[in-house]
């Protein structure tokens, strides 16, 4: 215990870190509570001295030197008595410790830590006891994920947590805080952020890079970046044929950082899961602006293009009632080109107790591609039952404008009003589509079919909601008001003609494709809310017991009038919402308990139209009916939650159970045709239940002495259902079984080692048919860094699946990439790459359901080696 020398009193809030003996490597680290007690638990074995430091601001700091034990399990070092520190009336400077606690803030001192020349704010983070940062850059505190990064309390290029913390150097940070951020009024626990506070405030990074290898593969990437307190700015430009991608500016500046071998742990350096072989374009530029401490603007714009040349084939078995019907062969090839120009805009402005946003996003897409198919169905008994060659080009343009308008007032400090308006309009302007079909029957009946169908759709969603809290007058103390309504508007119109090959003459209009209509949808969500919240404290522990009511009505009303009397329609639904919850929480020292009980009942609202499913054969690709007989699935969910977290356990645990009843479910019906055809509809049926069971733990430890962080997570569903096939009902009964787990091992200062399993389970009971699904997937990234400037990377997979009927089929893809860098900085990189070194050339994925198995052999990138130089700008 750490105590006052003068009045034998518990002292709060000491930092209390443990060093090594040399002083240089930190083993942990932690506060003090209410009485001076502080327990350091699960520490590894260490045969020399440990050097023990304890700080406070009001104290003189103590240093303590001692033997640990070889198998220390509670090491009792008595009372600590501490001086008081004597105050005179200039400045004392205090040498503040590498880690410690102001208020509710974890603070990080970068100049407590030894690190290497160049190191980045990653680099600062691992030697911190208790957080972790895993091979994709996310960073957890003691099994809590950080949502938020900030730079000088702003989102930084983006707000991806890589850009910042495999970027900024360690050498310019003044200060790291952590803390909890809590809603307003709120007692519940909040998202963690972190803040990387700059010692100048200013800095120009980006990189430069050309790569060059076998098959004419290239890649060339630019990056600059520029930031002051004031204004952030980001331009970016790339292209590759390496199946690298990226969505967004962020995105681009996730995939091209500073740190040495980051780039070769994302998933935008590895192709794996993509499909076809793709060349990739993109321009784009972003731009934040801090005006004021209280007006803010956010500015990004880019260009990107897609082209895909994609080769498939495809084995499916499909069944009825249980029993193999249909098997479908098919083999196609396509090529295409998606465009697309994207400007966003978003400004903020506080002022007084308001704070307004608005933000604004405009697109412009256009789209073609090229489709062959070669498609067989049989029946394994009967044998053919049609054939199909056809040939697709598609061509489509559209524009996309999206605004968004939040307000909200806080008037006093327990009371707050929310609104939100937004404003979708998704304008397709053409859609043409030129298809000709040669199709066979029963391997007999030859029809020859040419269509073209030319559509134009505008579609307008406008939506509004406000939150007020009523928490001024003591009698509603603990009310809250939810209004959210949405608007939607759409106006379509579709032709589709078959034409004749010889003479080229309309022969016949097909009625269920072709339509000219307008849909309008209100929904109108409204929600009386009540929480109170119970807490009760003492030197040792606090317990809090929240519970609420939400009492609420979902009004939703569709009209849709057609030409096509299948998709003329008009619906309204008036619903009830109630919702009850509760939660038991209780912190004890440094372990946590909490338990959540939650019921809900909502509603799954039918689409607009039954989307029908036809594997060509003399007939539609797809087509769509209204659905006007069907009503709303009604839903009666169940949650249980439990969370354990301490310190005598390396654990912490998180345990959920969903429970759902389901009244009017809505079911597949499915009808095979006698050539082939399938037609898939929903109805409305009677409901079975459905549950989930998940279990989230984190670990660290020690494994073979080496520090070892893990997660794991185990997710199993289990669904009842009914299912109709051509009219007989049938029960369906499946179960599903994931597991995830994800390991961080360091062999030593130099050698890491990534471990990511994720297997899957899937069964389906069809009456008294099984059918089933496993897959496995394991992941081994191997990072050295060693000599001085060498970094290496190895990734290697192995990919596992087998479906019932179907043989089991197995993948072993591995990418290695070496680089060396040089100059002062390590600014200029060399870097020699080669994915897919044993040359596995496909893509498998198998498909699952209570009908149908697919198996899905799709081309890839191949095997490729590549020779690339990198030049890294940094001034800070």
């Amino acid at each position: 215990m750490v105590i006052d020398k003068n009045t034998n009193e518990g002292i709060l809030s000491a930092s209390v870190v443990l060093y090594d003996a040399s002083g240089e490597e930190l083993l942990k680290y932690g506060l003090t509570n209410g009485k001076g007690l502080i327990i350091f638990e699960n520490l590894p074995k260490i045969k020399e001295a440990t050097l023990l430091k304890i700080t406070h601001g009001s104290y003189e700091p103590i240093e303590i030197k001692f033997q640990s034990p070889d198998v220390p399990n509670v090491l009792d070092l008595g009372n600590i008595k501490m001086k008081e520190r004597i105050r005179e009336i200039e400045e004392i400077a205090i040498n503040l410790p590498p880690v410690f606690m102001k208020n509710d803030t974890l603070i990080i001192n970068p100049a407590g830590f030894k690190l290497k020349e160049n190191s980045v704010v990653e680099d600062l983070l691992k030697k911190v006891p208790g957080i972790v940062v895993w091979a994709d850059g996310e960073v957890t505190v003691n099994g809590k994920s950080i949502k938020n990064v900030l730079v000088d309390g702003k989102p930084f290029l983006g707000g991806e947590t890589i850009v910042a913390t495999r970027n900024l150097p360690n050498s310019a940070v003044k200060n790291v805080k952590v803390y909890e951020k809590r809603s307003l009024n709120s007692d519940e626990e909040g998202p963690l952020e972190m803040d990387i506070l700059l010692k100048k405030g200013t800095g120009i990074f980006g990189n430069i890079g050309f790569s060059y290898g076998y098959n004419d593969r290239r890649e060339g990437n630019l990056t600059l970046n520029y930031f002051n307190r004031k204004q952030q700015f980001s331009l970016v430009a790339g292209l590759n044929n390496l199946n690298k991608e990226a969505n967004t500016v962020a995105e681009f500046l996730k995939a091209n950082i500073y740190m040495a071998g980051g780039n070769d742990q994302t998933s935008f350096m590895n192709a794996v899961s993509q499909v076809g072989d793709n060349e990739f374009k993109m321009i784009g530029l972003k731009v934040q602006s801090y005006w004021k401490p209280d007006f803010s603007t956010d500015m990004e714009g880019y260009f990107r293009s897609k082209e895909a040349f994609i080769n498939q084939d495809i084995l499916e078995d499909r069944y009825l009632n249980g029993e193999l019907t249909q098997q479908t062969f098919e083999k196609s090839t396509q090529n295409g080109l998606q465009e697309r120009v994207f400007l966003k805009g978003n400004t903020k402005y506080e002022f007084i107790n308001h704070m307004l946003t608005f933000n604004m996003d405009a697109a412009h897409h256009r789209n073609s591609f090229e489709n062959n198919i070669d498609r067989e169905i049989v029946n394994p008994i009967t044998g053919p039952l049609s054939k199909l060659r056809n040939r697709v080009n598609q061509e489509s343009e559209g524009n996309n404008l999206n605004i968004n308008v939040d307000w909200n007032l806080k008037k006093f400090s327990d009371q707050s009003v929310k609104y939100q308006f937004n404003y979708f309009d998704d304008h397709t302007e053409q859609l043409k589509w030129n298809r000709f079909d040669d199709i066979h029957v029963n391997t007999t009946t030859e029809l020859l079919r040419s269509r073209f169908i030319n559509s134009k759709v505008f579609r307008n969603n406008i939506s509004s909601s406000n939150s007020l809290s009523i928490l001024r007058i003591p009698i509603l103390s603990r009310f809250n008001w939810d209004n959210n309504v949405a608007f939607k508007f759409s106006k379509a119109d579709q032709i589709e003609d078959n034409l004749s090959p010889e003479d080229q003459f309309f022969l016949e209009r097909n009625s269920w494709m072709s339509y000219d209509e307008n849909q309008q949808e209100i929904k109108w969500d409204s929600k009386l809310k009540y929480k109170r919240s119970i807490h009760k404290a003492t030197a040792r522990w606090d317990q809090y017991h929240n519970f609420g009511v939400n009492v609420g009505m979902m009004n939703f009303w569709r009209n849709n009038n057609s030409t096509n009397s299948f998709r003329d329609l008009s619906k309204r639904f008036l619903k009830p919402v109630p919702e009850l919850f509760y939660s038991y929480s209780k912190n004890i020292l440094l372990k946590q308990y909490r338990v959540d009980l939650k019921y809900l009942m909502d509603y799954e609202i039918p689409s607009l139209n039954n989307y029908v499913d036809l594997i060509d054969s003399a007939n539609f690709n797809f087509n769509t009916l209204g659905n006007r007989n069907l009503v709303p699935q009604t839903n009666h969910k169940f949650t249980l939650q439990v969370n354990l977290s301490g310190s005598k356990s390396k654990f912490k645990h998180d345990f959920t159970v969903d429970f759902m009843l389901r009244k009017n479910q809505l079911l597949d019906s499915v009808i095979y045709g006698q050539n082939g055809r399938v037609l898939s509809t929903k109805i409305n049926g009677e409901g079975l239940p459905y549950f989930t069971v998940k279990y989230n733990s984190t670990w660290n430890g020690f494994l073979f002495g080496k520090t070892t962080n893990a997660i794991w997570r185990l997710d199993y569903l289990n669904n009842q259902e009914y299912g109709y096939q051509n009219g007989v009902k049938n029960f369906i009964h499946s179960h599903t079984i994931s597991n995830f787990l994800l390991a961080l091992i360091t062999l030593n200062e130099a050698l890491k080692l990534n471990l990511t399993n994720g297997l899957l389970i899937s069964k389906y009971k069809i009456n008294e048919r099984n059918n089933g699904y496993l897959s496995n997937q394991l992941k081994g990234d191997i990072i050295l860094t060693y000599p001085k400037g060498f970094t290496w990377v190895n990734n290697v997979y192995l990919i596992s699946q087998k479906a019932t009927r179907f043989p089991m089929n197995n993948q072993v893809i591995i990418n290695s990439a070496l680089s060396y860098r040089f100059l002062k900085k390590e600014q200029l990189e060399i870097k020699a790459s080669v994915y897919d070194l044993l040359k596995q050339r496909s893509n498998i994925k198998t498909f699952l359901t209570d009908n149908y198995i697919r198996n899905i052999t799709t081309n890839n990138l191949e095997r490729t080696f590549t020779l690339g130089l990198a030049y890294y700008i940094r001034k800070f």
